[in-house]
């Protein structure tokens, strides 16, 4: 997909979706800045903010994909 090739961005809708049902703001979850650097609590290296704050707060992916009207797959290459 255009997601997952990084040809194309989510949607503002999306990411204002995300940051809404995630109790953060847009800035922090989707930047360049690696996780640690926005998200101190996770050392790791990981690049994936919305992935590391949805697990941190024991979101399922399937139930967030839910939540936010897009399928499990969709939600999946943008994490």
């Amino acid at each position: 997909s255009k997601i997952e090739t990084g040809a194309q961005e989510p949607t503002e809708k999306f990411k204002v979706a995300c940051a809404k049902y995630l109790k953060t703001s847009v800035d922090r979850l989707f930047n360049d800045s690696l996780v640690e650097k926005v998200y101190p609590e996770f050392a790791n290296g990981l690049k994936n903010k919305l992935w590391a704050v949805r697990r941190e707060l024991g979101i399922k992916q399937y139930d967030f994909a839910k939540k936010l009207k897009v399928s499990t797959p969709f939600l999946s290459k943008v994490e």
